[in-house]
């Protein structure tokens, strides 16, 4: 499970929560990719927060990929 945050600060400002996903095991999946979704939000920055660690995938480097779809506002 993680935490989606956005913010336009910089990467140390406030951040607020946009969502929060819990994904199932890679392994029992037939594609590794497994959506988040949120509503659509303007924000500089993006970080991710894991709020378990189910294996401890954080900690090994297991999370290879983050991919961010959406539109770039000018």
């Amino acid at each position: 499970e993680v935490e989606l945050l956005a913010g336009d600060e910089g990467p140390t400002g406030q951040f607020r929560s946009i969502a929060r996903c819990t994904f199932a095991n890679a392994k029992m999946m037939t594609s590794p990719y497994q959506p988040c979704k949120f509503t659509a939000v303007t924000a500089r920055y993006l970080k991710v927060k894991p709020l378990s660690n189910n294996g401890d995938y954080f900690g090994r480097g297991r999370i290879m990929e983050w991919q961010l779809l959406g539109q770039l506002e000018r």
